[in-house]
């Protein structure tokens, strides 16, 4: 607080203590400083009282303007600037030449991430928030100031668009139109944003959908579920056929307990890949038998009008739009080698 702040004066001479409406004062005396304590004595406090009231009352101002400017990182000075045409990545994530900045404050749907519209339709808002800021960002020059580096190297920036004379915070905008969300854990400069893009039903407040930052722990915990599970399962099949006999009761219930647990353990496992397999195939597709069989998103093989046998994975810009007829003989496929083994070609 100001109030507890020491201000020091520029010359060299000793220094000695006076007070000035309350603020601790250290003036380096006798030394030709201007103002009121110039020349005095060390020790001494000749500050005219009027004086005093003037100090009182500019500091009364300055403790205003300092509890009513924001104490976030972004009043904080950026401890780098990165400006140059920007390659973007994700939702939230763009490349400046060869540094990797991560727009500070706010946290966009991963890209495979899917969410729900006004009709109940699941879409992969991720994609859309990706396609959405590489649209606005295009071939423009983006100034990034940043604020700090995550755990992961990262360059944590506020970044705007720049054009001519004019600039256009890229976070903020995200917020606004609902391709992102406030990421308070981080900051609390777009929260207001973010309420009024909920408000006017922007971007991905039109539906449901899950925070970015509880999504991305909920597919580490399957993702773990599904190893574990496969790993109890290798190992009682590695130790079959040293399964307790019946002349050892407690060994056997104790290996039925096990049994149990894996099979409980490998149906969640399932069901979590089936659920996130199934929530991979975008607005306006049918659900598949066999998109159990597939760890991870789908790969849509679709046809277009001049006959071409075309794939797209989750990445491609047109993957959410592409519908599959597999009446027309479009198919799904797990992965792009097996695309590419059925005669499909990857879009451009």
């Amino acid at each position: 607080m100001l109030a507890r702040s020491h201000v020091y004066s520029a010359c060299n001479a000793p220094r000695c203590p006076a007070i000035v409406a309350g603020l601790p004062v250290t003036t380096r005396c006798n030394a030709g400083v201007k103002g009121p304590l110039a020349d005095q004595p060390c020790g001494t406090d000749t500050v005219p009282v009027s004086q005093r009231a003037a100090g009182a009352a500019m500091l009364a101002s300055l403790v205003l303007l300092s509890t009513a400017t924001p104490s976030s990182a972004a009043a904080s000075p950026p401890i780098e600037i990165l400006q140059g045409p920007a390659r973007v990545v994700d939702g939230d994530t763009l490349y400046i030449g060869s540094e990797k900045v991560r727009l500070y404050a706010v946290d966009a749907p991963e890209k495979t991430q899917p969410c729900t519209d006004t009709e109940g339709k699941q879409y992969l808002c991720g994609q859309v928030s990706l396609q959405a800021l590489r649209d606005r960002v295009g071939d423009q020059t983006v100034r990034c100031e940043v604020k700090t580096k995550d755990q992961y190297g990262r360059n944590v920036a506020a970044c705007s668009v720049v054009s001519g004379s004019q600039q256009e915070d890229i976070n903020g905008w995200l917020v606004a139109n609902g391709y992102a969300v406030a990421y308070e854990q981080y900051g609390k400069d777009y929260v207001q944003l973010a309420e009024e893009a909920q408000a006017g039903h922007k971007g991905i407040w039109q539906g449901e959908f899950t925070e970015p930052a509880l999504w991305r722990k909920q597919q580490r915990a399957a993702s773990l579920g599904l190893q574990l599970a496969n790993t109890i399962t290798a190992t009682q099949s590695a130790g079959s056929t040293t399964v307790a006999q019946p002349a050892q009761p407690v060994q056997q219930v104790s290996a039925n307990a096990a049994k149990a647990a894996t099979q409980t353990a490998v149906a969640a496992a399932q069901q979590a890949a089936e659920s996130v397999s199934q929530s991979m195939v975008g607005p306006g597709t049918p659900a598949i038998s066999g998109a159990s069989k597939c760890n991870g998103p789908l790969i849509k093989g679709n046809i277009n009008s001049k006959g071409q046998k075309l794939y797209h994975t989750p990445n491609s810009r047109a993957y959410t739009r592409v519908e599959i007829n597999e009446r027309k003989g479009e198919k799904f496929f797990c992965s792009e080698q097996e695309a590419l083994a059925a005669g499909w070609q990857p879009a451009k």
